[in-house]
C-alpha cells in the first residue's frame, strides 16, 4: 500500500498539472502569449516527472493537456518535438519537455515602453 504522503502528494501534483493544462488551454484558445503558461506548467511537470519516473505521454491527460496544445502554437520546434515518433533517451515525453525548456527561454521579457 502508498505511504499517505506519497498519495497525498501525488493528488497534489495531479492537480496542479490540471490546472495548468486548463491555463495552456484557456491561453491557447485566447491566442494569447503561452510562454507564461509553458513555465507554469514545466515547473510542475519536471519535478512530478522526475519523481515518479514517468517518461511516456501515452496518457490522455497529457496527451490533450500538454502535446495537443502544442501542437495548436504552430511553433515549428515545438510540433516536430511533439510529433517526433522515436523517443528520446529519456522517454517519448523528453522530446517535448526540452523543446518546451527552449522555447519558453529564449524569449525575454519585454521592456516597458515607459522605462525607456
Amino acid at each position: 500500500m502508498m505511504p499517505r504522503t506519497h498519495f497525498l502528494q501525488d493528488r497534489a501534483d495531479n492537480l496542479d498539472l490540471r490546472a495548468d493544462f486548463i491555463e495552456l488551454r484557456n491561453v491557447v484558445n485566447a491566442k494569447c502569449d503561452a510562454k507564461p503558461a509553458l513555465r507554469q506548467l514545466l515547473s510542475h511537470l519536471k519535478p512530478y516527472r522526475e519523481r515518479i519516473g514517468h517518461n511516456h505521454a501515452t496518457q490522455r491527460p497529457l496527451q490533450q493537456g500538454l502535446l495537443d496544445q502544442l501542437r495548436r502554437l504552430r511553433v515549428p520546434a515545438l510540433t516536430q518535438a511533439v510529433n517526433g515518433t522515436a523517443p528520446g533517451h529519456d522517454g517519448y515525453l523528453a522530446n517535448p519537455i526540452h523543446a518546451v525548456e527552449q522555447y519558453v527561454s529564449s524569449w525575454a521579457s519585454p521592456v516597458p515602453e515607459d522605462s525607456q
